[in-house]
């Protein structure tokens, strides 16, 4: 029948559940004699084996009865409730019985007394809220143990409250029987899950609350209030844009919940894991590679003689640098334009290991003249890869129109290397081999300067 002309009953039913099983097709008037006469002939052979069973077991009984000369009763009682009487059954009493059975009543009454201390002071406070303020309301107090007996407690702030419970459910309430329905719901430990009849109607009930937990989680973990669990393009939609990982997940790939299998095992497995924290969406953690301290950081190594003389260029050159820097504060003078190309000076005699590789570097440089390795001061030059030294022929009395720290420290060290003897060398020229000619060079030669070396 098309949906336009459906009557107000059909409009107004409550829809099918997806769960619900399929309707049949009605069985024909003869269908319907056939089965109810095959469900009479099934139930009358029934009836008849379980007559004939009663009669051969009240037949052994009195034969057992008559051979141990006792009453058929008794074989009866064994046979069908395993001996016990089920009638005006008492246990015998002992002083243990009777001491357990005090402990137990002692134990019970405190928690009664308790129970119903906070419920007097419930009431208390809520009605001098209620006076103060002006609020209603109503609360319900279970057990959820058998150790001791406490019937449901309620308490409604007018009566007309509860009246409109009957009103507001749109069903028949009753009191006392919600709050049986609580205990007996508590009692069994406050799982919905437990209350369902079905494995199916189970699985569905914990697939669903695993789907809220985790979309609540990732909405506190991403500071997103309206992120979205995407199942299917999980790795796009969900660790990409929000930057969190799903951790401890307990199946073998991140699927919908709802294409998790059925068995009740699994799916209780993981929503474990999801109410515990077991599995849950966490931040992705950005760790920097960074080089590993070494075992002996913090601890100061002694320099040997190898690492001296593997690091000469260097501690030359820094030398040769800091040299240049102090001849400049002591008011030497500033080289000339075409000083730049002059020979380097020679290293010191006690590196030897170094001397002839200072010496082939020095042979490949080219050569000046005289006047302008005489005239010039030693400085590095801006792009220039040597330094041009001469001896400094200022007294002290030059310097003395100078009193700070560093003409200071600068005359200190003059006079420590005034009592040493100076070194000198002749000048390299520009060839293959060393030239031992000075006037080859005109006659220039290159005075070692202490001043100029590192400490």
């Amino acid at each position: 029948m098309p949906k336009a002309y459906t009557t107000i009953a059909q409009a107004s039913a409550p829809p099918r559940r997806p769960d619900a099983p399929k309707k049949t097709a009605p069985l024909t008037t003869e269908q319907q004699k056939e089965k109810r006469d095959a469900r009479n002939e099934k139930q009358a052979q029934i009836d008849a084996e379980v007559l004939k069973w009663m009669q051969e077991t009240n037949e052994l009984a009195n034969k057992l009865a008559d051979r141990f000369d006792l009453k058929p009763r008794y074989f009866l009682d064994i046979f069908f409730q395993g001996g016990a009487h089920m009638i005006n059954h008492q246990t015998t009493t002992n002083p243990y019985n009777a001491f357990k059975s005090v402990k137990a009543t002692e134990a019970r009454e405190p928690r009664v007394q308790d129970v119903a201390n906070v419920v007097r002071n419930m009431k208390m406070l809520m009605f001098g809220v209620g006076q103060r303020v002006g609020i209603e309301g109503f609360f319900v107090l279970v057990r959820n143990n058998v150790d001791f007996k406490m019937e449901p407690e309620w308490y409604f702030t007018s009566k007309e409250l509860e009246n409109y419970m009957e009103i507001v459910t749109r069903k028949k309430w009753s009191t006392s029987e919600v709050g049986m329905r609580l205990e007996a719901f508590a009692i069994a430990g406050c799982d919905p899950a437990n209350m369902l009849r079905t494995t199916h109607q189970k699985v569905n009930f914990m697939k669903g609350e695993i789907r809220s937990i985790l979309a609540k989680n990732l909405a506190e973990v991403s500071k997103v209030s309206d992120a979205r669990l995407a199942w299917k393009w999980f790795e796009e939609d969900v660790v990409q844009r929000y930057d969190v990982v799903l951790e401890g997940w307990t199946t073998a790939r991140i699927v919908d919940p709802s294409n998790i299998s059925t068995s009740l095992s699994v799916v209780r497995t993981l929503l474990n894991a999801v109410k515990s924290e077991e599995a849950a969406d966490r931040l992705k953690t950005w760790e920097e590679d960074h080089r590993a301290p070494r075992c002996d950081a913090g601890v100061p190594r002694k320099r040997g003689r190898e690492d001296d003389e593997g690091s000469g260029d260097e501690e030359d050159q820094e030398g040769q640098n800091a040299a240049a820097g102090d001849g400049q504060e002591d008011g030497d003078e500033n080289t000339d334009a075409g000083a730049s190309n002059d020979p380097p000076p020679p290293k010191k005699q006690a590196r030897k290991s170094t001397a002839g590789t200072k010496a082939s570097k020095a042979s490949k440089a080219p050569s000046a003249n005289a006047s302008s390795a005489n005239s010039t001061v030693g400085k590095r030059r801006p792009g220039s890869g040597t330094k041009i030294l001469r001896s400094s022929k200022k007294t002290s009395a030059e310097n003395a129109g100078r009193d700070d720290e560093t003409t200071r420290a600068a005359l200190d060290r003059l006079k420590a290397a005034r009592s040493r003897k100076n070194i000198s060398s002749e000048v390299v020229d520009s060839g293959d081999e060393e030239n031992t000619d000075p006037s080859a060079n005109g006659g220039a030669v290159i005075v070692y300067n202490p001043l100029m070396t590192t400490a």
